[in-house]
């Protein structure tokens, strides 16, 4: 006798199986292969563009230069009207430019400002506590905020980070740094006077402390601040040379950007 079906069951199962289209995967890889392609190539562009890649025509190192940092992510896209930035030559220099609405991306360097107060025969280092160059030495120094002036700026530094007044001198000197890998620095350098205050590390310093020209710290950060300091002791800093600064921001040149 046979089996009444249950109406409740429904329609009976149907086994699927699932078949793979060959060559799939490597078709998929492929076309990841030629969209990587299009942005390795699409960011060489942009690269030369900055004056960064190896061209023939990329700018010198050690002249001043749109391409002194290496291009962002950002340096993709055009930040008024989202389109797509294309390399241009102005002038004698290649530039980033927007055809949509002709935005032109200037690649600048950033203001900051290095003090140095004298007391006797000596002069304040702050060991930095943050990268780049954490544990190294340098002068008080910071970047301009946007409502200062470089003597305010210089005032604001030294208090943060060494707890010390000061009132500001003449200029010392100005000086272009390209070790820097957040960016390229114009550093203004002044003489300082020491009003009052304790000297205690602050901010972004983690130590502070008085040294003369026989007891500088063996590593100090960023080649303006040696140069600086070297002058100032009258060549003091023997542990680095003008061919270790140069070298030292080639290196860092040819990868982004006192």
């Amino acid at each position: 006798m046979k089996k009444k079906k249950d109406a409740r069951a429904g329609p009976p199962k149907v086994r699927r199986t699932w078949k793979i289209k060959p060559y799939t995967r490597v078709h998929n890889d492929a076309k990841s292969y030629d969209r990587r392609r299009q942005r390795n190539d699409e960011q060489r562009e942009i690269t030369e563009a900055l004056g960064g890649g190896n061209s023939g025509d990329q700018a010198p190192v050690n002249q001043a230069s749109a391409g002194d940092q290496a291009p962002t992510r950002n340096d993709r896209f055009c930040p008024r009207c989202g389109g797509p930035l294309q390399p241009k030559m102005m002038g004698d220099r290649r530039r980033l430019a927007c055809p949509q609405c002709d935005f032109i991306l200037y690649r600048n360097p950033v203001p900051a400002v290095a003090v140095i107060i004298p007391h006797g025969d000596r002069i304040v280092l702050v060991r930095r506590a943050e990268e780049p160059r954490r544990g190294d030495w340098c002068l008080p120094a910071g970047f301009l905020e946007i409502d200062e002036t470089p003597e305010e700026c210089a005032v604001r530094e030294t208090r943060e980070e060494t707890g010390l007044d000061i009132r500001v001198g003449e200029l010392y000197g100005v000086d272009i740094g390209r070790d820097d890998p957040r960016t390229r620095v114009v550093l203004i350098i002044y003489l300082a006077e020491l009003l009052g205050g304790e000297l205690q590390a602050g901010d972004d310093a983690s130590e502070a402390g008085w040294f003369g020209s026989g007891d500088l710290p063996e590593r100090i950060a960023f080649a303006t601040h040696r140069r600086a300091i070297a002058r100032y002791f009258g060549g003091g800093v023997e542990k680095t040379s003008a061919k270790e600064d140069n070298h030292q921001e080639r290196r860092h040149g040819q990868n982004t950007g006192p």
